[in-house]
């Protein structure tokens, strides 16, 4: 049965912080002043933002404090086109400082009781990303939309699309009971564990989401059948963008890129970078542009590596707005 989920606005906060992830106020990663509004940006699809798996709610300034001040603030997007997707219970639950790194009002959609979505990492991956399918079809009837996702997020989006287009019990579907239309134009998925996590010893985890992660589950062998991979024509509308990094060590670069399966773009941290690129600085590190070793595939063009690629939140913003990257 379809749901109607809970899209709240949260208050303004008025002001307009300036601080960087290197501490100066509006000034670019050069040094020099912050340049011009993108009139481009305020024409910009609404952007999902979709954290990754944890044992607790999520803090939104610590997740995604960085990248919603780089897409608002430098780049110019409304923030009340920034959405913030809320799947465990108590997620973002101080909003104001996460408002305010926006320069304003933020949406914050709390999906963390909808459908099969019981708030907790115990619930199945697959629960979560109905009710962020069913968040889209609801709230966005026709309307474009661009998602930026982190680790286990990028595994909710994709699964959300997937289920959807392939008509699976509990994703949304139109009055005539083919799939719902959810218009997604453009992924980002930024450490995403596409082929599993890396099993470190010791580790206790053992919650049914990080379960999932395992390279040997089910849920990865589902994900990865050939009728559910991108390169066939359910995922062909979308434009996908997967980033890793050889610096991480939760998911491996490979992983995060799905390597040997498709996506239109992939981007890879090799590693020697002047910041580190890890699980977690990959969605913050907006500073030290061309400063980075990157090497970038894109389907039809072939790989290029440079010495000078982007840091990962100004690589994904130019992802979704097809910039050259």
């Amino acid at each position: 049965m379809r749901h109607t989920t809970r899209a709240t606005t949260a208050i303004a906060i008025a002001g307009i912080v300036g601080a960087t992830l290197t501490g100066a106020s509006a000034a670019q990663p050069d040094g020099s002043a912050a340049q011009p509004e993108d009139p481009g940006a305020q024409a910009q699809n609404p952007v999902y933002f979709v954290h990754g798996w944890g044992d607790e709610a999520k803090d939104c300034t610590d997740t995604w404090g960085n990248a919603v001040e780089h897409f608002a603030e430098t780049e110019g997007m409304a923030p009340s086109k920034l959405h913030m997707l809320q799947y465990y219970d108590g997620d973002y639950a101080d909003d104001d400082a996460c408002n305010e790194r926006a320069g304003g009002e933020l949406t914050y959609a709390d999906i963390s009781g909808d459908g099969e979505n019981d708030g907790t990492n115990d619930t199945r991956i697959r629960h979560v990303a109905a009710a962020f399918a069913h968040q889209l079809a609801d709230e966005h009837d026709g309307e474009k939309i661009d998602i930026v996702a982190h680790s286990m997020g990028g595994l909710i989006t994709r699964v959300a699309l997937l289920g959807t287009a392939q008509g699976w019990d509990d994703f949304p579907t139109d009055s005539d009971g083919s799939p719902a239309e959810l218009n997604v134009d453009d992924v980002v998925t930024l450490g995403t564990p596409h082929q599993g996590v890396i099993q470190k010893f010791g580790n206790t985890n053992d919650d049914t989401q990080w379960k999932s992660m395992d390279p040997d589950s089910e849920f990865m062998r589902v994900l990865h059948l050939p009728e559910n991979r991108l390169s066939r024509d359910w995922a062909q509308d979308v434009d996908w963008s997967f980033v890793g990094s050889n610096e991480d060590d939760t998911v491996t670069g490979e992983s995060a890129i799905d390597i040997g399966f498709h996506a239109d773009h992939k981007y890879l941290y090799r590693g020697g970078n002047e910041l580190e690129v890890t699980h977690g600085t990959i969605r913050t590190f907006v500073a030290g542009d061309h400063h980075f070793n990157l090497r970038h595939t894109h389907v039809g063009e072939g790989t290029t590596d440079t010495t000078e690629g982007r840091a990962p939140v100004a690589l994904a913003w130019r992802a979704i707005t097809d910039k050259d990257r």
